[in-house]
Parts: C-alpha cells; structure tokens; sequence
C-alpha cells in the first residue's frame, strides 16, 4: 500500500475553523480559570489577614494593655474564655510591621511568659476619653414587672415586657434597663447594708440565655445601661460547659460586639416618669470623664424629654 507524506494532507476549510475555534475556547475558559483562582485567593487572603488583623488589635486594646495592672494570670484566663483554640490554631506570632515581638509553639500552653511581649506604641484610636454617647434611649422597665427579688431575665421574659409596654429597639439604640436597684442604694441614705442589698438584688439580664445574646447582636444597639450592679445577672447562672465566661454577656458585648456597658446610672426617676406618659423614648447624652487610657469611665449622663 502506498502512503501520501503527512505534507500532502490538507484539512477541510471546517476543520480548520474548528480546530480554531477549540482552541479560542480552551485559551479563554484557562485565562478566565486563572483569573477565578487569582481572585478567590487573593480575597480569601485579605479576608483572612483583616480577620487576624482585628483580632490581633483587640487582644493587644482590651488584653495586653491591662497586663501591668492585671497581671499574666488574668491576660491569659481572659484569652482562653474569649478566644477558645480550635485544633487549627498552631502559634501565636505578634508583631509589630516587621518586627516580631513575640512568637510560642502552641498558643495552649499555659506557661507562656506574657510579660516578654514589648506592648506596640498607641496608635491614636484610644480616645474614649473624649467621645461623648449621644442618641435615641429606650427605656425598658424591668422593676414593674419583676420587682426587685432575684429575676434572671430571659428572652422569653424580655420579649414578653417589650410586647407589653410596646417598646421597640432599633439599630442605634442605647436601651436602658431599670431595675429598681439604684433606688434600693439610695434608699439607704449613705448607710449601706448588706442585708437590704442581699434582700432587694432586682432584676438582671441572664447572660447564659444565647437569645439574649443573639437578640444583642441583631438588634443593633450601641450600648446596654441599667441602674444595677452589671446589666446582667453577677454572678451568672452555673455553667453547662467545661469552660465559660464568668460574665457572658460582658464578654460577647465589649470583646465580639463593641457595644458600650452602662452600670449603676440612675434611671428610676426617668423610668417613672415616661411611664407615666405612656413613652419609653428620650434624647441620651452621656459624656464620659477626660481619663486617658481608662477602659470606663463614670458618665455625666443627661436625659432630654
């Protein structure tokens, strides 16, 4: 049998054009591929590297910032409760740009020596001490519906009060919780006894309710402020789990949320008298002292009818 060389054959004009446009195909589903791939990853990166970034700065703010007047025992108690490790946590690196300050083997191991970290200079965004809280208040009334014996408010309970006394929280709020507690203080006439404070503890939030915390969440509110002792139930109810928050709702407020913690204001008089108006809203302002670098500060609160 005879053969013609390969350099005699010639393609159809189709397959020709076929083969072309095959081959268009394929060049442009690799550079759009690619260019999938590029993008993903380079999100998926500075989402990543803003996550860390955050939480880096509110370790370094809320946690290392207080190590002179705290100590390491308690830095490392408040880390292990607000940041729990998950088998994919390896090391802890902090740096500072370049330089590194501070770097461990495991982040759960207890022994690690906090006080070596050299804390990074303020970068300006500490400036508590000069806002001032200003916005719409909701009143919430939990002393005429509870009294003031031991009340762990759920949200169950909550929801129930808000329904009846037609209280609505929106984004933005600063939702104010009275309990009566602050009346029972001043009730005492600068002659404070623990007896009557054991007898009348009022009403608190229960922290341990996960729909109160979630409800905190998607209400949007900018602050929770109440006339008792720590806006929720102190100590919490015993907890179910191995380890847990001493206070969690504090921590889910001022370490996950950024939602300010008002406590011990005077609300009754305010309280009763948009009660009696059938109102729950107000104008708050609320400016703090000038403490440079505090965490709190007492509130020269003024409420506008």
């Amino acid at each position: 049998m005879i053969r013609k060389p390969l350099t005699e054959y010639r393609f159809s004009l189709r397959a020709r054009a076929t083969s072309w446009y095959v081959g268009l195909l394929a060049m442009a589903l690799v550079v759009f591929s690619i260019g999938i791939y590029v993008c993903i990853r380079t999100y998926l990166n500075e989402s990543l590297q803003r996550a860390l970034s955050g939480t880096a700065h509110t370790i370094a703010n809320d946690f290392l910032a207080k190590l002179p007047m705290k100590g390491d025992a308690w830095v490392l108690g408040e880390i292990r409760e607000s940041y729990e490790a998950s088998p994919n946590d390896h090391y802890i690196r902090l740096s500072a740009g370049n330089e590194v300050l501070y770097q461990t083997g495991d982040m759960r191991d207890p022994s690690i020596p906090i006080a070596e970290i050299a804390l990074p200079q303020s970068s300006g965004g500490d400036d508590f001490h000069r806002q001032t809280i200003q916005g719409r208040g909701v009143m919430i009334d939990l002393e005429h519906h509870c009294g003031r014996g031991e009340s762990f408010v759920g949200y169950d309970q909550l929801m129930r009060i808000m329904e009846e006394d037609k209280v609505e929280v929106e984004e933005g709020d600063l939702v104010c919780f009275r309990t009566g507690y602050d009346r029972v203080i001043l009730d005492m006439n600068k002659h404070p006894d623990p007896k009557v404070l054991e007898e009348y503890p009022c009403a608190a939030l229960d922290g341990r309710d996960e729909r109160i915390l979630n409800w905190i969440t998607k209400s949007g509110a900018v602050a929770l402020i109440s006339d008792n002792r720590a806006v929720e139930a102190s100590p919490s109810r015993p907890c179910e789990e191995d380890h847990c928050a001493s206070l969690p709702l504090h921590a889910h407020c001022l370490f996950k949320l950024g939602v300010y913690l008002g406590e011990i204001w005077y609300l009754s008089e305010l309280a009763d008298w948009l009660r009696a108006q059938g109102r729950s809203r107000f104008l708050l302002t609320a400016p703090p002292l000038r403490l440079p670098g505090a965490v709190g500060s007492p509130a020269n609160a003024i409420a506008t009818v």
